[in-house]
């Protein structure tokens, strides 16, 4: 739609392994999520979604890992499996940069979750960096940016 001819669009979830899982879509899409969590979800519905898993997509021929220059990630709970399902992308030789929404909410294990992303990308050599939020009210103050 936009003729950006390098960015390819496939309707699934991110993983750690392809198959198809529960998606609770929420009426308030910014609560929509793989992880199922009652208490604070209201009004929702639960329908099948296909996940794949990163890696088996870029062995795909069309696909080039080192053309990938940036991976921005914001999946409600689900960062942590789709990490673990694109060590290709993450080891790649010049690996792109990643920004990542964390949060701590749509889990239970939040944020252990948390702590094993940023473990994995340590541990791998990354550096990473926290931008903190900041509230868009009289007296607004940019976000600060923190290394980790």
């Amino acid at each position: 739609m936009n003729h950006f001819g390098q960015v390819f669009v496939r309707q699934a979830a991110l993983g750690k392994q392809s198959g198809q899982v529960s998606f609770y879509a929420a009426e308030n899409s910014q609560l929509s999520s793989l992880f199922e969590f009652h208490h604070r979800l209201g009004p929702y519905q639960e329908i099948c979604c296909e996940v794949v898993r990163l890696d088996d997509e870029l062995a795909q021929p069309n696909f080039q890992v080192g053309q990938i220059a940036l991976v921005k990630l914001d999946l409600e709970g689900g960062e942590l499996e789709a990490l673990i399902g694109m060590d290709t992308l993450l080891k790649a030789d010049a690996p792109p940069t990643f920004m990542i929404e964390l949060n701590t909410v749509c889990r239970t294990d939040g944020k252990q979750a948390v702590g094993q992303i940023v473990e994995r990308f340590r541990s791998l050599g990354y550096q990473g960096f926290i931008i903190e939020p900041s509230k868009v009210y009289p007296g607004y103050r940019p976000p600060r940016l923190r290394l980790l």
